[in-house]
């Protein structure tokens, strides 16, 4: 395995982990819990940001950049609906 692949997997486990602490945190029975899953969420969204930022300079990430009005005319497509619908 490539270490651009073990990099995204880790990034995407990175991501799944700080969405389940995100709603942990949410749940947490007790300010005492709530402090040591803040702290954890806390660390995981580092980790999530420095493997980001890894790929980054590896060249093995890239940001697309996208017109004013390409970004309205996605906008448009989901401006009028609602959530069940």
């Amino acid at each position: 395995m490539k270490d651009q692949d073990v990099l995204q997997n880790l990034l995407i486990s990175l991501k799944h982990m700080k969405s389940f602490f995100n709603t942990f945190s949410q749940e947490a029975s007790s300010d005492e819990v709530l402090q040591v899953v803040d702290a954890a969420y806390n660390e995981i969204s580092t980790l999530q940001r420095d493997a980001f930022d890894l790929m980054m300079q590896k060249g093995w990430m890239k940001l697309q950049y996208q017109t004013q009005s390409a970004i309205e005319k996605e906008y448009t497509k989901y401006e009028d609906k609602t959530c069940g619908q």
